[in-house]
Formats: C-alpha cells, sequence, structure tokens
C-alpha cells in the first residue's frame, strides 16, 4: 500500500520580511511511502514492560517513576500505597513487573504475593536488609534498598528483558 507523506522544507530562499520580522517560507511537498502491508505481524525491537510501583511512601513512589520513565519500553501502569489498592491494581492492569516495597501499614508485600496468583515478576524494595532471606523465597527478579540509584535500577532493567523467543 502506498500512502502520501506530507513534510515542510524551507524554500531556497526561505527568508522574507514581513512587517519588519524575518519569516520563514515553507513549501508543501508530497513524498510517497511504502507502508508493509503485514504491519501487524512486525514486532518491534523492544516491546512494552507494564509496572506497578507499590509502596506506603509516596515519595519513593514517585523517585522511582521518575527513574522508569528514563526507559521508553518500560510503561508504569499504576501506583499503589497500600496492598488493598495494589490487588486491585494487578487485577487490572496484569503488569509484566511489580516494585513492591516489603513493610507497609497494615499487611506487607509478602502477603500481597501471597493473595495474588502471581503472573508478574517481583522486584523487592526496602529500607531494611532483614528481610533479604525470607525475599529469596518468592524469586525475585532483585532486592533493591532504598534510596534506589540510577545504576541499581540499570541492572534490575537488564534482569527484567523480556527473553526473545
Amino acid at each position: 500500500m502506498t500512502l502520501p507523506a506530507y513534510f515542510l522544507r524551507p524554500d531556497e530562499m526561505g527568508w522574507s520580511r514581513r512587517f519588519g520580522r524575518l519569516h520563514a517560507q515553507f513549501t508543501v511537498h508530497v513524498k510517497t511511502v511504502e507502508i508493509h502491508k503485514n504491519l501487524h505481524l512486525i514486532r518491534p525491537a523492544m516491546s512494552t514492560f507494564k509496572v506497578l510501583i507499590v509502596d506506603d511512601e509516596w515519595l519513593i513512589r514517585s523517585e522511582l517513576r521518575d527513574l522508569l520513565t528514563q526507559y521508553s519500553h518500560i510503561r508504569v501502569v499504576g501506583e499503589a500505597g497500600s496492598v488493598e489498592d495494589a490487588e486491585k491494581l494487578i487485577d487490572h492492569e496484569k503488569p509484566d513487573a511489580v516494585f513492591l516495597d516489603i513493610q507497609m501499614p497494615g499487611k506487607t508485600g509478602f502477603e500481597l504475593l501471597n493473595r495474588t496468583g502471581r503472573a508478574f515478576k517481583v522486584v523487592f524494595i526496602s529500607a531494611f536488609n532483614q528481610y533479604m532471606e525470607t525475599a529469596r523465597k518468592y524469586d525475585p527478579v532483585d532486592y533493591l534498598l532504598k534510596p534506589i540509584s540510577k545504576p541499581q535500577l540499570a541492572q534490575v532493567i537488564q534482569k527484567l528483558q523480556p527473553e526473545e523467543a
């Protein structure tokens, strides 16, 4: 299928003076572009990875979201400040990975994992290293200590990459 594509290119003498100001003059050019008829079958080099952030501290959620938005293939689909909110988001959004705090008011991140049908990868985030041994039982991608640094997160993102078939 061939579709016209429109683009603007400045004229060779692309500047004119009108009312004492310089204005660019543009000419519309039409260029034909070939569109592959099986475009829906072409897989992008890196697919979008849906991530959920669960932490009771809004500042940690905000900082982690800002760090994750630097990765074009990662999409933060939600944030939760409690286990109850996280359960709802997991059911609704079906994330590929969850960045999960362990110690939260009311219930722990471990309780969340026990209550869900866990079809996602887990990255634990905690201010305490005392939970590492228990966390290993849940086969996490990684265990990050707060505050999370860019190099730490970059290593985790590498581990989260979906395996190509």
